[in-house]
């Protein structure tokens, strides 16, 4: 009988714990950079214009959102499949690191042979790498997020899991502000805002975020033993009769879908946009710009230490709620600051609320999903596949009508509308969606019953029927 369904609550080894955290930092270091300055580096560094610069964003996010979907169906069907005899969900997460690493270095370099073209052109050139980029990004995220159910069925083992990869982002992202804090504190200037003197060093940082990635992602792919095969659970008829379409008629599918899309336009925006907020009306100087953001995620590291017993003792909605309101209780200085108090003392206290905010409803709404799965491990890739797919299309979209906006916007309080607008109300909403979670928002409860036996797992009466059959095998 597989280990995994005989017993649940077998806790996962610190080699697996710790490899399992390692396998997403590759994209977590290339998302940084991508969230926090993608946008700057296209306007200030190559002098594209707003708009330009939020269509190749868009053209990133639309190529990730069709793609996730995609890969979770083949990544859940790959198990027989000659290329993933390697294990489908590690051959995925090798071929989007391969992706990875060998497109993301262009995406901040200047057109090579292509400089004295024309911006069109230019964003032709870029959209090459960075739908190569994208397609990369969700094999891995893909791949890695449905490692969970698979790797254990544990709700508190898959909330370790998840707290582990979330503190992995998060050390991530402070390594690669760091890493960027330094490159600008080498110059030893004070500029007001980032120039085109500045592409060496963003051609820099990309080239670090990539390496340092591909070493991370070997010692995940060394370190995680991947189980081939169908589970006793996958093996039952009852589970075998579950297609794509049942799963896309679940009303919960949905509402699950609304709650990871909001926390992701909460996350990611305030990525987006706070260096932009600091840059345009504030007028933070350029070596104080990725400061405040390694602020953030510092404190977002250190939330991530309570944000595991906050979900494993009060439960989803209470950690939610925790953090929706942490978010909100963040704009309230931002609406009101401007003055030299301000941006000398009162702007890190805001940034340390994003960063906590972001921790706590990231990995509670990364642990509604894996709630959602519950034991259908079968379809989890597809699950995070979908997830995914209304996340980056709805970032996409937002951040492209923001730019295109801009156009018609001049005033300097802009971006911090936007940080009140997209940042607040997305952590309202997804609050209220959170809070009209069914109680039991499983996947397909009634496939987990046998029959005549009503509301009891079907794991555990598997289990029952196996033990049963031990002593007549052995005589």
């Amino acid at each position: 009988m597989d280990s995994m369904v005989a017993n649940p609550e077998k806790k996962l080894s610190h080699r697996v714990l710790i490899s399992y955290g390692f396998g997403h930092i590759l994209n977590d270091l290339t998302a940084s950079m991508w969230f926090s300055y993608l946008l700057i580096f296209f306007h200030y560094v190559l002098n594209f214009t707003s708009s330009f610069s939020g269509i190749l964003l868009l053209i990133g996010q639309i190529a990730d959102g069709i793609a996730t979907p995609i890969i979770g169906i083949l990544s859940d069907k790959g198990a027989g499949h000659w290329l993933c005899r390697y294990g489908h969900r590690k051959t995925w997460h090798l071929i989007g690191t391969l992706c990875v690493i060998s497109s993301f270095p262009f995406i901040f370099s200047p057109c090579f042979g292509f400089r004295d073209v024309s911006n069109e052109r230019k964003i032709c050139y870029y959209s090459i790498f960075i739908i190569i980029f994208q397609f990369g990004w969700a094999s891995v995220q893909v791949s890695h997020l449905s490692l969970v159910p698979d790797l254990t069925p544990s709700q508190s083992e898959r909330t370790n899991l998840l707290t582990i990869r979330y503190s992995c982002t998060v050390l991530a992202n402070i390594v690669t502000h760091l890493f960027t804090w330094l490159m600008f504190l080498r110059n030893g200037k004070s500029e007001a805002v980032v120039g085109s003197a500045d592409g060496q060093k963003f051609q820099t940082i990309a080239l670090f975020a990539a390496g340092v990635g591909f070493v991370c992602s070997l010692i995940f792919h060394l370190g995680i033993e991947e189980k081939t095969g169908e589970t006793l659970l996958e093996k039952n008829d009852n589970f075998k009769d579950i297609n794509k379409k049942k799963v896309l008629s679940q009303l919960t599918l949905y509402h699950s879908m609304a709650v990871y899309m909001m926390t992701q336009l909460f996350v990611n925006q305030s990525q987006v946009f706070i260096p932009l907020y600091l840059e345009e009306y504030l007028h933070i100087e350029a070596q104080r710009l990725p400061v405040l953001p390694l602020i953030m995620y510092i404190s977002s590291s250190l939330t991530s230490v309570l944000t595991k017993s906050l979900n494993n003792n009060c439960g989803r909605r209470p950690a939610y709620f925790t953090g929706a309101l942490l978010a909100i209780l963040a704009c309230v200085p931002i609406y009101f600051g401007q003055d030299a108090f301000y941006k000398a003392y009162m702007i890190y206290i805001v940034v340390i609320l994003f960063g906590c905010a972001s921790s706590i409803v990231s990995v509670t709404s990364l642990g509604i999903t894996a709630d959602l799965i519950g034991d259908h491990t079968k379809h989890g890739a597809f699950v995070y596949g979908m997830m995914s797919f209304g996340d980056k299309i709805s970032n996409g979209v937002a951040v492209m009508i923001i730019q295109y906006l801009k156009h018609y916007n001049t005033a300097s309080s802009y971006y911090r509308d936007i940080l009140l607008g997209m940042c607040g109300g997305s952590a309202v909403v997804g609050l209220i969606f959170v809070i009209f979670l069914p109680s039991n928002f499983e996947l397909f409860k009634k496939e987990r019953q046998l029959s005549g036996k009503n509301n009891v797992m079907m794991v555990y009466c598997l289990e029952n029927e196996t033990n049963k059959a031990k002593p007549e095998t052995s005589s």
